[in-house]
């Protein structure tokens, strides 16, 4: 919205764009992130690999809960305590 009214270049603005403003619902911010990495590619090219090379590829997914687990308690709350976008601005911070 910032950005609309000609009030681009503040750090204000970049919040805004990118994150709504820190205000945007849980939901929408899943089914966002949900649609960002879940596409048509990505279907096909699993599915594609499963037909050629079987199902073994499913047994490093057993680590997914365990790394959602740790990302979710340590990553998460340190980078929206450092307010970070993106990786520069954390780059930046250190």
């Amino acid at each position: 919205m910032q950005l609309a009214r000609g009030e681009s270049g503040s750090a204000s603005a970049a919040m805004e764009t990118f994150l709504g403003g820190r205000s945007l619902p849980e939901f929408a911010l899943t089914v966002s992130v949900l649609a960002s990495v879940v596409n048509a590619v990505s279907v096909v090219g699993f599915i594609g690999h499963y037909y050629a090379y079987g199902f073994h590829a499913l047994l490093p997914l057993t680590a997914t809960p365990l790394a959602v687990l740790v990302t979710s308690t340590t990553l998460v709350p340190l980078l929206y305590n450092m307010r970070a976008a993106s990786v520069f601005q954390v780059i930046a911070y250190l």
